[in-house]
């Protein structure tokens, strides 16, 4: 258990740092680096070597490339010359750098490799060469997705992104069914390479097909540049009468540098092929439809209605507080057709007593304001005798007989 935690110990260290710790003697040295140690998931990590000599390279160094899982490995050429004091010796120097693209996230181990270099040998008379063989210890990288590309597949991986989008000098007013209209379109990002560019998947309405060329891919690499170009081809044709959008993707990708998401859409490509807008049409009539409905909806439902309700509805919005009175005794009587007498509102309802009172005392006392109850309270009374008549008959109790007395 102490071994394991030891080993877990030092890979965090490693991984930490980036560094491994130097390999030689007094003649040379090698050592190795990782650049970053964690890293977004298509992103560029360097894995630099340096080799130093106290004297001068004789040959060609050769460097093993590593055989890794789930990541693409390049040998980024050419190497870079220098020169490094340590102590009291001079050392001549060569910076050989391998490029890798981790393609999934998790714990990717760069396993060690062979580097191949000759020395010349300077303390002896006569002039040689001795070839040295070392081999670089494993480094352990961490790839990971962005917060802000998950559900994103194969995404660009750039600070610097350069797109543009031609779709020809020829420009038209309208077209007509079988014309072709040709885009280009070609993206260049630096820190990529060619092997790693996502597809380019234009959009396509219907009515419209699209034929893609084989994509251009192009490589470039230096000692202070790194960048791949793709050069997309296609050809869209009008298979049907109609109004067009053509164009208008988005294209996402990850900038390592600021570690945001960037995007960018593409311009609309506005093509008139005659014909009529059908989805402008298709819109409208949808809305035509619904007005229609809700207009032969509202007809029936205007023609259902009995006559004598609406009589009363109308007489509720009485100026006079008799005749809406009259219009709540109304509804009672026509609404229980088996009782004979005529209905008491003190016996359907406990609280029309006091807006009887009312009406009683606005017709013949003067000390009484003449619109007691108000329409508002005539209203009420309504709503509650027709929910009380409703649930009498829901229920199937027979309404109960009053005598043939005034209120």
């Amino acid at each position: 258990m102490r071994r394991r935690l030891v080993c877990l110990l030092l890979l965090s260290l490693c991984v930490a740092t980036g560094h491994a710790q130097p390999e030689g003697n007094e003649h040379y040295f090698m050592e190795a680096a990782l650049d970053p140690p964690q890293a977004s998931v298509g992103q560029k990590v360097t894995v630099s070597v340096v080799i130093g000599v106290d004297s001068y390279f004789s040959g060609v160094t050769e460097l093993a490339l590593p055989d890794m899982d789930h990541a693409l490995v390049l040998h980024d050429e050419p190497a870079i010359n220098g020169s490094r004091n340590i102590g009291d010796t001079y050392y001549t120097t060569q910076t050989h750098r391998i490029i890798v693209y981790p393609d999934r996230e998790g714990i990717l181990v760069v396993p060690a490799f062979g580097v191949t270099f000759t020395q010349a040998v300077l303390d002896t008379d006569d002039q040689r060469s001795d070839t040295v063989q070392l081999r670089t210890p494993p480094m352990l990288l961490i790839a990971r997705v962005p917060e802000s590309m998950s559900g994103t597949p194969g995404f660009i991986v750039s600070n610097a992104v350069e797109i543009q989008d031609d779709w020809g000098a020829e420009e038209r007013e309208e077209y007509k069914v079988g014309d072709v209209l040709t885009r280009v379109v070609t993206i260049t990002a630096n820190e990529m390479t060619a092997m790693n560019m996502p597809q380019f998947a234009p959009r396509v309405p219907r009515g419209v097909s699209v034929t893609l060329a084989e994509p251009a891919l192009s490589s470039t690499s230096g000692r202070e540049d790194l960048g791949a170009t793709m050069v997309q081809q296609m050809s869209y044709v009008v298979e049907s009468p109609g109004h067009y959008e053509l164009g208008g993707e988005m294209l996402d990708w990850y900038d390592p540098a600021v570690s945001s998401r960037r995007d960018y859409q593409f311009g609309l490509k506005v093509v008139n092929a005659g014909g009529l807008p059908w989805l402008t049409i298709s819109l409208v009539a949808l809305a035509l439809l619904l007005v229609g409905t809700l207009i032969v909806l509202w007809r029936r439902y205007l023609h259902r209605r009995d006559p004598v309700d609406v009589a009363i509805r109308k007489q509720l919005g009485s100026s006079r507080s008799a005749n809406r009175l009259a219009a709540v005794y109304a509804y009672a009587d026509y609404h229980q057709p088996e009782v004979l007498a005529p209905a008491r509102l003190r016996t359907l309802l406990g609280s029309a007593d006091t807006l009887v009172e009312k009406t009683l005392a606005a017709q013949f006392s003067r000390a009484v304001q003449p619109d007691s109850p108000t329409r508002q309270e005539s209203r009420t009374l309504y709503r509650q005798l027709r929910t009380y008549l409703a649930r009498q008959q829901q229920s199937g109790n027979p309404l109960a007989r009053v005598a043939d007395e005034p209120d």
